[in-house]
C-alpha cells in the first residue's frame, strides 16, 4: 500500500500482535503530551518524536481524544491540531473529537 505522503506499509495476519503495539505506541504519545505540557503537541511533533508514520501518530492522538484522555485546542500549529492534558487548556476553546464521516 502507498500513502498520499508517498511512504508505504503492508498489513500482517498477525492481529494478536497489532494491538499490544497499538497500546504501547497510544502510552508513547499520551507520554509526549504529558511532558508538552501547556505548549501541547502537534501530530508532526508527535511523528518527528517518534519516528512514526502520520497515519500512526494520527491514530493514537485521535484514540487518547476520543476516549477522553487529551483534549483538541481549536488554536492550531503550523497548520495542525494542538493536544494538551485537560489541565492545561488554561480557558482556550477546544474542538470536541468526532468521528471520520467518510
Amino acid at each position: 500500500m502507498t500513502y498520499a505522503d508517498g511512504s508505504s506499509g503492508h498489513q500482517t495476519d498477525a492481529s494478536e500482535d497489532s494491538e499490544p503495539l497499538r497500546r504501547r505506541r497510544q502510552g508513547e504519545v499520551y507520554r509526549l503530551v504529558v511532558e508538552s505540557g501547556f505548549e501541547g503537541i502537534t501530530v508532526q511533533e508527535v511523528r518527528s518524536e517518534l519516528g512514526v508514520h502520520h497515519g500512526i501518530a494520527s491514530s493514537a492522538l485521535s484514540n487518547l481524544h476520543m476516549d477522553g484522555s487529551i483534549c483538541k485546542l481549536a488554536e492550531r500549529r503550523n497548520g495542525c491540531g494542538i493536544y494538551v492534558l485537560q489541565k492545561y487548556i488554561n480557558g482556550d476553546e477546544t474542538i470536541p473529537h468526532r468521528r471520520n464521516l467518510r
